[in-house]
């Protein structure tokens, strides 16, 4: 769950996070218009989460199904990819 204040039992709305992801880009010296958003942020806080249940990533993402977490933001990854294959090639 994305939070939106101090409170943890507040989830934050897309107003919020979008407030957020502007704030975090010009603290960054990004400049504004350079297509940063929300869904890039989320695509990659998933990303860095993938080793994640998928089930506890959807919560800590804020999506309300799997399958969007599946569909729209893990991307293939050839790092993530590299040791699933090695398994295999080891048996």
């Amino acid at each position: 769950m994305l939070i939106a204040s101090d409170d943890a039992s507040q989830a934050a709305t897309h107003y919020s996070e979008y407030n957020l992801s502007r704030r975090i880009a010009g603290d960054a010296g990004i400049k504004t218009g350079s297509r940063l958003g929300t869904h890039g942020f989320r695509r990659a806080f998933a990303h860095r989460l993938r080793d994640a249940d998928l089930r506890e990533l959807e919560d800590l993402g804020g999506w309300k199904t799997e399958k969007t977490v599946l569909s729209v933001y893990l991307q293939p990854d050839d790092d993530a990819q590299r040791p699933a294959l090695k398994r295999l090639s080891a048996t």
